[in-house]
């Protein structure tokens, strides 16, 4: 099922309320588990600046990095949480984050470090549409350079996002430097499926479903 076409990744920023919503209307990690110093603010909500970085679950278990290609597809098959590197390589993670599949998502042990959580498929609604209401809320998102082909953004909120590109659940990486995508909390209407948002090149932030093998990236939001 490959119908994964986007994700986000993000530098550190210190904290930024965006001035406005709905188009112009005035509205007022490191490696372990430890919250971000640093968040975007984005109407009623806090997001983390950057993506996930943990290689633990919130209770200290180590989360397994797979390496090879056979080995990501094991876990998918075996439902079991996974992390990767873009292309296996930490100097992409320093920039990007890690990728998770949805195993890791969802599991028990918490991936998010205390006090934030993985955002719901609504959670993710909120947001765009307090950005926007003519689908230009990844516009607002995406980092103001790293985006090819004239992609990038004004990076209102201080969100940040870099395309890190993705991993299918063939173990193959796409779209570097085109596309990033964010798992969600919820699943999908599918058997075996969940739902992630991502923005590519144009300036919507895509809603999406599929396989819960995909490796994709994770922004975290604060716990009210």
């Amino acid at each position: 099922m490959k119908q994964i076409k986007f994700l986000l990744a993000f530098l550190p920023f210190a904290m930024m309320a965006c001035g406005s919503g709905h188009d112009g209307a005035n509205k007022s990690a490191a490696t372990t588990a430890a919250p971000q110093a640093s968040a975007a603010k984005v109407g009623t909500q806090e997001w983390q600046s950057k993506n996930l970085d943990v290689v633990t679950f919130r209770n200290g278990d180590t989360i397994q990095e797979v390496k090879t290609n056979e080995d990501w597809i094991k876990a998918g098959a075996d439902g079991k949480p996974a992390w990767c590197y873009y292309k296996n390589d930490a100097a992409y993670g320093q920039k990007y984050g890690k990728l998770y599949n949805w195993f890791a998502v969802k599991d028990t042990r918490g991936l998010a470090p205390a006090g934030w959580h993985v955002p719901t498929a609504d959670e993710w609604k909120t947001m765009t549409e307090f950005l926007s209401t003519t689908n230009e809320a990844g516009y607002k998102l995406k980092s103001k350079e790293g985006w090819k082909d004239d992609g990038n953004g004004n990076d209102t909120c201080g969100f940040s996002a870099l395309p890190g590109g993705c991993r299918y659940n063939d173990a193959a990486f796409y779209d570097q430097e085109q596309i990033t995508d964010w798992w969600t909390a919820s699943e999908g209407d599918v058997a075996n499926t969940a739902v992630y948002r991502g923005v590519g090149q144009a300036k919507r932030v895509a809603l999406a479903t599929g396989s819960k093998s995909y490796g994709l990236y994770v922004r975290c939001v604060k716990d009210k």
